[in-house]
């Protein structure tokens, strides 16, 4: 703070530099996002989906509907699940990923024509702020030439398998859900295995929300690259990256993780040794007649916490405004 027009709109845009973070870890279980990745309408009933949403036409056949970036991730991360929203559709499709064949396979739809203009969805049933949301939201870019602080996003798919790698067969189920109205499908029960490596004691009976050592490392790594300003540190390539999160992640070995004792919930990687979340502002109405004004400042216990583990600056929530 303070905010200006570009910056507004920034802040809720996922930007480059959290599309490169994601790209940097190892194969996920599930992933989660509100967009769509692009084209992922050729992976299922395409037909079906027109039928129920046929605005989604024109977005369809000149490929682009969905978020670039996010395909991007979904080729080389490779998760067994991806869930989505923000079309309020539901819509299930299936992903294979390669064959054992040599690098980047031919796991793409059809080609299709592709429109470098950002297409908003004008749909009567996305209501609010959805209807002024790009369908790429997630692409970060531009919808006017009225915001120069907007960060583009370029080259969204660097971090992808390197030539010659051998790429194992296996496949990735996209399930998205309509509106939380009457008589649509908007609630879905989805049974997934615990994997063996999870590191969770098969006795354990509460659910626990605990750190992953690997994103620990990938945060540290890139915090030397995460910028409030329109201007940006020239981001590393990708042998560098997994270098400095390699390094990285002996530091939070050392550091962090500890041996596990017998009650996981003691464990330094569970969030609730870390992070109390607790109130930090009035709640909404309480706004009055600043609500035109720019907003106080509010320090975050939970972001001061989580960089003093870490061991990092707390460039966003410092414990006051510069």
């Amino acid at each position: 703070m303070p905010y200006d027009h570009g910056s507004i709109r920034s802040i809720y845009h996922v930007r480059e530099y959290n599309i490169r973070r994601l790209s940097l870890l190892s194969k996920p279980d599930i992933f989660l996002s509100h967009d769509w990745p692009r084209s992922i309408e050729q992976y299922g009933d395409t037909q079906g989906l027109l039928r129920k949403k046929p605005f989604f036409r024109q977005d369809v056949n000149s490929g682009n509907l969905g978020s670039p970036p996010l395909m991007g991730l979904l080729q080389t991360l490779r998760p067994d699940w991806w869930f989505a929203a923000h079309l309020h559709v539901r819509f299930e499709a299936v992903i294979i990923h390669g064959d054992g064949e040599q690098g980047p396979g031919s796991r793409n739809p059809p080609a299709v024509p592709v429109n470098p203009d950002e297409i908003v969805i004008s749909d009567e049933d996305i209501e609010g702020d959805l209807v002024t949301e790009a369908v790429s939201l997630n692409e970060v870019r531009p919808i006017t030439t009225q915001n120069p602080d907007e960060i583009i996003l370029g080259g969204e798919e660097e971090f992808v398998e390197a030539p010659g790698s051998v790429i194992p067969r296996s496949e990735t189920k996209f399930i998205a859900l309509d509106k939380c109205l009457p008589h649509r499908a908007f609630l879905e029960i989805v049974d997934v295995e615990v994997p063996h490596s999870s590191g969770i004691p098969t006795e354990q009976t509460t659910p626990l929300l605990t750190y992953d050592p690997e994103w620990l490392a990938i945060t540290r790594a890139f915090h030397q690259y995460f910028t409030t300003t329109p201007q940006q540190a020239t981001y590393p390539d990708e042998l560098t990256a997994r270098a400095q999160v390699s390094a990285e992640l002996e530091w939070v070995k050392e550091n962090i993780v500890r041996e596990v004792p017998n009650d996981s919930s003691k464990s330094p990687l569970c969030v609730d040794n870390c992070q109390i979340f607790v109130r930090t502002a009035p709640g909404p109405g309480s706004e009055g007649s600043a609500k035109l004004q720019q907003p106080p400042w509010y320090t975050n216990p939970q972001t001061v916490a989580f960089c003093s583990m870490v061991g990092i600056e707390n460039s966003i929530n410092p414990s006051s405004s510069t």
